[in-house]
C-alpha cells in the first residue's frame, strides 16, 4: 500500500469503519484500504469478501478517529468486487441535521427528579429538592428526550433522570436535562428535554447505540 494519505474528515488509510444502509441497518465492519481524491475503498475487516452491492446505492458510514472523535459520512456506491466497494460523493452525516438528532421512540420505566442549580464559583451544583417521580422515557436522541410523568415539571427546570438502559449488557446512561417543552394529556404530562453537562464521549455512545436501536427495529419491521 502507498504511503498513508489523510482526507477530509480525518479519514485515513487502514481505519476501521463501521458501514450501514441508507436507512442505518448494519452492513459490515470494513477497513478503509485506499483513499484518493474522488473516492475511498473499503475490504471487510476480517479478510473475506464484502457483501454485494448494487451501483449507486447510499450508504453511511461510520468510523473513530485518531484525535477520539467519530466521524459519521453519507456516500454512494461507485464500483465493487468481491474484496471492496468504492464509495465516493462522500458527505458529513450527522444526526444533528433534523431535530437535533434523530429521535427513537423507546419505552424505559425510570424516575426523574428536579434540581436546584447554585453557584460554585464557575462550576454548577446540583441540590435535589423534591422527592424522585416515577416516569417513563418514550423517545430519546443524542440531544435530549421525551418523557411522561405524573408530575408536572415546569418550564426551564433542570432535572436527573435516573439509570436509562438502551441495550441490554450495556452500562447505563445518567442524563440531567433541561425541560423545553411540557404538554399535559388528561393529567399525564409529557416532557420534552435537553440534555446538558453531557460528556462528549458519553454522547457518542449515546448516538451509537440509537443509531443500533434504529437498525434494530428496522429488521424487525422487514420481518412482518
Amino acid at each position: 500500500m502507498a504511503e498513508s494519505k489523510e482526507k477530509n474528515w480525518g479519514l485515513k488509510e487502514g481505519m476501521r469503519l463501521e458501514l450501514f444502509s441508507e436507512y442505518q441497518v448494519f452492513l459490515f465492519n470494513g477497513i478503509l484500504s485506499k483513499i484518493d481524491e474522488d473516492a475511498i475503498w473499503v475490504a471487510n475487516a476480517a479478510g473475506g469478501d464484502v457483501p454485494p452491492i448494487i451501483y449507486n446505492t447510499n450508504v453511511h458510514l461510520k468510523g473513530n478517529r485518531k484525535d477520539g472523535g467519530t466521524v459519521i459520512l453519507f456516500g454512494t456506491i461507485r464500483g465493487s468486487s468481491s474484496l471492496f466497494w468504492k464509495i465516493d460523493q462522500l458527505s458529513q452525516y450527522s444526526f444533528y441535521n433534523k431535530r437535533s438528532y434523530y429521535r427513537q421512540s423507546v419505552s424505559i420505566e425510570t424516575t426523574v427528579y428536579s434540581l436546584r442549580d447554585e453557584p460554585d464559583g464557575e462550576s454548577k451544583a446540583y441540590n435535589l429538592s423534591i422527592p424522585a417521580e416515577h416516569c417513563k422515557v418514550l423517545n430519546i436522541s443524542g440531544g435530549g428526550l421525551l418523557f411522561s410523568s405524573n408530575r408536572h415539571f415546569r418550564l426551564n427546570t433542570s432535572v436527573q433522570m435516573g439509570d436509562i438502559v438502551l441495550r441490554p449488557a450495556q452500562a447505563p446512561f445518567s442524563l440531567k436535562c433541561s425541560i423545553l417543552r411540557v404538554t399535559d394529556n388528561g393529567g399525564r404530562f409529557f416532557h420534552g428535554c435537553q440534555f446538558i453537562d453531557l460528556d462528549g464521549k458519553e454522547q457518542e455512545r449515546l448516538i451509537r447505540d440509537v443509531f443500533l436501536l434504529q437498525g434494530e427495529e428496522i429488521r424487525r419491521r422487514k420481518k412482518r
